[in-house]
């Protein structure tokens, strides 16, 4: 069995310079299973794995080991082979073969679902799924470049321009978790503890202490307009439901001073979205709408991401975790995702521990601890009037008005307790004391 020339040649790069096996996969070296180059290249891969060298002596015994002389004519030929390219060269014009297959495949797919029907949405969704699996080149960046780059980034920090590390004025909280760009926070509680208000406190903190964010909110629980009444609650410090008009309408002077907080929240650089949608949706609106380094993401909460049909409950979380790196390393922004915790923490069996929530206690896939840079986990006591027999009179007085922001320093260590002072109706949080 003869291979022509450039196959020949490719084989020698690939059992001469292992770099080069790991920029590529078998798949781009043939489609067909059965072809030599994709028998050796699976060969050559799993010596890797078994920390065997990959030498032409070693290809030569297991080919004569398996009786296959056509395979020992292949490797003798391509040990003689004149090498006339570089292996990038040739990597890359595996990689180029490889796309446009798939995109002409990709191309007749989009062609027979619009043809049945399928909705736009199904179509983009299918296109965009599809895409990812086009294969690039590893990017790189020369010395000179990332030196100039680094320069840059410096400058516009020293002068102020930039934040180094962002800042909520919450000074416990702040030493506790590193807010700012490339990096991912989760907040977790049961249900009613306060974490989207818990949050209005802190994005609105951000925004004030550091110049030049822009925020994306995801809320799929409250419409904008719901949020906006959040955000003047918070500037004003006049409760939601006096804004609102649900628990008694505002006075003239409080009208007068929600008007001028209105002035105030127009020029903040916040977009508010409430559409519900699925990972890839999400994902695309992200980017599509300019996150950077210097953009706050909020999605309130990743529980109602819409779940793609065919994955599990596990299989939906594990993907929207690594989605949701590849939005944080790529475009860099600082994002904030809510989540619920399981009931496990309100077991009777945890009274006596007032049900203080555990890391254990996330819903969902262990994925997300994985991912995510910090965690924060809130607890009000006073949402659990049952709780009150495990308690003295004086501690549950003491606990009414009170927050607890457990932070896990590292993984599976014991987490830090922040206790706040909040005012739920007008979204305002105050550092109270560190449990120590």
């Amino acid at each position: 069995m003869a291979l022509e020339a450039r196959k020949l040649e490719m084989l020698r790069h690939l059992v001469e310079q292992p770099w080069l096996r790991s920029q590529i996969k078998p798949e781009h070296v043939s489609k067909d299973e059965g072809d030599p180059m994709r028998i050796f290249f699976a060969t050559m891969q799993s010596l890797d794995r078994q920390g065997s060298m990959v030498t032409w002596e070693n290809l030569l015994h297991i080919a004569r080991k398996y009786n296959r002389q056509d395979m020992v004519e292949i490797i003798n030929d391509a040990r003689e082979t004149p090498v006339l390219h570089g292996a990038s060269f040739l990597a890359n014009t595996l990689r180029e073969e490889f796309n446009l297959a798939h995109l002409f495949k990709l191309f007749n797919e989009g062609l027979r679902m619009i043809g049945e029907g399928y909705p736009s949405d199904d179509i983009d969704s299918m296109m965009e799924l599809n895409r990812r699996a086009l294969v690039t080149d590893t990017r790189h960046i020369s010395m000179e470049s990332a030196s100039d780059s680094t320069i840059r980034q410096l400058e516009s920090i020293w002068n102020g321009e930039k934040p180094a590390i962002w800042k909520t004025g919450h000074e416990m909280l702040d030493m506790a978790i590193g807010w700012g760009p490339r990096m991912t926070t989760m907040i977790a509680a049961s249900q009613k503890q306060g974490k989207s208000r818990f949050t209005v406190d802190l994005v609105m903190r951000m925004l004030e202490r550091n110049p030049g964010l822009d925020v994306q909110w995801y809320s799929f629980e409250m419409r904008p307009e719901e949020m906006m009444v959040c955000v003047l609650a918070w500037i004003t410090g006049i409760g939601t439901k006096i804004i609102s008009g649900r628990g008694g309408m505002p006075n003239e002077e409080q009208k007068r001073v929600i008007r001028e907080a209105r002035k105030y929240a127009q020029a903040l650089n916040i977009k508010f979205f409430n559409t519900k949608v699925n990972m890839d949706t999400l994902r695309r609106d992200i980017k599509s709408n300019g996150a950077s380094e210097t953009s706050l993401i909020v999605v309130d909460n990743v529980g109602l991401v819409r779940q793609d049909p065919g994955r599990t409950d596990n299989q939906h979380d594990d993907y929207m975790s690594a989605e949701f790196v590849d939005i944080r390393d790529t475009c860099g922004p600082q994002i904030l995702l809510l989540h619920h915790l399981s009931k496990a923490n309100e077991s009777d069996f945890r009274k006596k521990e007032l049900f203080q929530p555990r890391q254990s206690d996330m819903r969902g896939s262990n994925r997300w601890g994985d991912y995510v840079n910090s965690l924060i986990m809130l607890h009000r006591v006073e949402q659990y009037p049952l709780l009150h027999a495990e308690m003295t009179p004086e501690a549950w007085n003491a606990a009414k008005g009170k927050m607890s922001a457990f932070v896990p320093l590292s993984r599976g260590s014991e987490p830090m307790e922040i206790i706040f002072e909040h005012n739920l109706a007008t979204c305002r949080m105050k550092e109270y004391k560190r449990v120590e």
